[in-house]
């Protein structure tokens, strides 16, 4: 059984095509089908079907075109990899996902990305393109609906045809794109990418000066039209031509030469399966002319730069010119990396000779933009303390992708750059369990799971644990936690040595961030119940001001030492309420509580 989406919506079965029903029921399967082996909500269905004025019959309705559809998956001799069923709020589609077109597409795309041979990624890419039929859904959705759901899939093929005309004009077919090109970049007047290809193209015909007029005219209708300037890749190729260089000679590198600076892996990664996938999704996504920006913020211990280094060594191939790492230091306790170093450190990296480096910081990211344009490459920066420190640091190249960590909330990069932030909670109580195991090298159990809430689930915790355990592999479960039943882990959790690490440090370095006034807040939610309460009994105990009581709340969520729930209830992860009844004890001493006077 096969189903085509990428066109009008079909499928087939031994052959033979399968009769679909109606727009509204072919629309349902489409959605099914997009987001197979996943629950799609009947309420999402609904608000699919009618946008605006759902009848009151509407899930009704949705329910009988389900049924018939399961009827029509079953009379076509579905087996039970393909199968509809319902399950709780919505209905989920058990399906191989090499039996839908979308994402037979979307793996060979990521194939290409992961080739380093131009002819090999010519011809994945061309075989991914030819699934296409015609707009995804034609014929079951409307505009605005189609727009909803293929809104990725359409950037997604735009994204392959770049990337198949690059790797054409790395092989050196440029003269025979020319016409090609000419139609895209009329079609897609500003996507810049298409038009670097095009001067590339005629530059490769022998027509050094259409080159140049395409550059003229691409740089006239973006500053008419949109107020901005053609991007760096653009300007290095034009420089290129006048130049007379070869097009690509600027581009390539020696073979081995491509950095690969990424930290190694942590042994015994376990769970954050959803952040996994939400990470390769938000890095999947090609813009023409900035890069892919994912943003993992959390609280210290939550395990943020596992999560990036993990998922960075595991794509790594994705990014075929290589991989840059820098530590921005921002929650050290040290000052954070200025932005200049970080960019001359990349630099080097990247091949350019240490007295070629400039000075002035917009010399350097211009430099540096300049050497990535082009460039696939992925950029890990790892605990940056704010947006401006990230900013410099990002490359003008639609196809590098960036991925930064924080412990605080960096809105300005969501806002101004368009990153997809990523929030990081404590492991589930099975993952904390199951890190503890197997780092720990221990048998099941059931005193596991008291470990794990001891450790407030908190990866950091949890990994210094099961170290301390399979250190002393000699006790049982059951008398370790007998044996630390009243010991407080802010001061087990410790490694001693020259560069300390522990849990108590860790936080030391977020709450020593913040400003006085944040500070006291943080401590007085220390006297407060562990399993938290409503913001507003917080606010009126602080004795400030409601706005300001609320914009110090905003400031510790922001810093992920507290939580704001979608009830607006307050609370703060055990150990880090642990910690701040530790600090209210040390710095207010018998006047502890929210409201001191201060």
């Amino acid at each position: 059984m096969q189903f085509k989406l990428l066109g009008p919506v079909q499928a087939c079965a031994n052959g033979q095509s399968m009769t679909l029903g109606g727009r509204k029921q072919r629309l349902i399967l489409a959605v099914l089908l997009l987001e197979c082996n996943q629950l799609v909500s009947i309420d999402r269905l609904v608000d699919l079907l009618w946008p605006e004025h759902p009848p009151g019959s509407a899930r009704r309705t949705v329910q009988a075109h389900l049924s018939r559809l399961r009827t029509v998956l079953t009379g076509a001799g579905a087996t039970t990899d393909v199968s509809l069923v319902r399950r709780g709020p919505g209905y989920l589609l058990t399906c191989p996902p090499e039996r839908v077109d979308a994402h037979v597409f979307r793996h060979l795309l990521d194939r290409a990305r992961c080739s380093t041979d131009a002819v090999d990624r010519s011809r994945l890419l061309h075989e991914a393109l030819r699934l296409w039929r015609g707009p995804a859904l034609a014929d079951a959705a409307t505009e605005d609906v189609r727009e909803e759901l293929c809104r990725g899939l359409d950037e997604a093929r735009l994204a392959a045809v770049e990337e198949r005309l690059d790797a054409e004009l790395e092989l050196g077919r440029g003269r025979q794109l020319v016409d090609e090109l000419s139609g895209l970049v009329a079609r897609h007047p500003y996507r810049q990418r298409f038009a670097g290809q095009l001067m590339h193209a005629l530059y490769d015909a022998g027509r050094a000066s259409d080159a140049l007029d395409a550059y003229a005219r691409t740089r006239h209708r973006l500053k008419g039209d949109l107020g901005m300037e053609p991007a760096e890749e653009l300007k290095v190729l034009q420089i290129t031509i006048l130049r007379g260089d070869p097009p690509f000679r600027h581009r390539r590198r020696t073979a081995g030469a491509a950095p690969a600076q990424l930290p190694a892996d942590v042994p015994h990664f376990v769970g954050r399966a959803a952040e996994l996938r939400s990470l390769g999704a938000a890095l999947a996504r090609t813009r023409p002319t900035a890069p892919s920006i994912a943003v993992v913020t959390g609280g210290p211990g939550v395990g943020k730069t596992t999560l990036a280094v993990h998922w960075a060594q595991q794509n790594a191939a994705r990014f075929r010119d290589g991989q840059l790492y820098v530590n921005l230091r921002g929650h050290a306790t040290g000052p954070p990396v200025a932005p200049e170093d970080a960019l001359r450190s990349m630099l080097c990296a990247l091949g350019t000779e240490p007295d070629r480096v400039p000075d002035r910081l917009p010399d350097l990211a211009g430099m540096y933009r300049s050497a990535l344009a082009g460039q696939r490459v992925l950029v890990v920066l790892d605990d940056a303390r704010t947006a401006d420190q990230v900013r410099p640091l990002l490359p003008g190249s639609g196809a590098c992708g960036i991925l930064v960590t924080s412990r605080r909330r960096l809105d300005g990069l969501v806002a101004l750059e368009g990153a997809e932030q990523i929030e990081l909670p404590a492991l589930s109580s099975p993952e904390a369990a199951e890190l503890l195991l197997t780092a720990g090298q221990l048998e099941p159990d059931p005193a596991v799971a008291d470990l794990a809430t001891w450790c407030g689930h908190l990866p950091l915790a949890l990994r210094m644990l099961a170290a301390k355990l399979a250190a002393e592999h000699h006790h049982s479960v059951a008398a370790y936690v007998a044996r630390i039943a009243g010991l407080d882990p802010l001061d087990e959790l410790r490694f001693a040595g020259p560069d300390e690490l522990s849990v108590l440090s860790a936080f030391d370095v977020s709450y020593a961030a913040l400003p006085d006034p944040a500070r006291r807040m943080f401590r007085a939610l220390g006297a407060l119940p562990a399993a938290g309460c409503p913001a507003a009994a917080v606010v009126a105990l602080s004795g400030a001001p409601a706005a300001s009581a609320h914009a110090l709340l905003n400031n510790l969520a922001d810093a992920h030492l507290v939580e704001r729930h979608a009830d607006d209830r307050i609370t703060v992860p055990p150990l880090l309420h642990r910690y701040a009844g530790r600090k209210l004890a040390e710095e207010d001493g018998p006047r502890a509580g929210c409201g001191d006077g201060r």
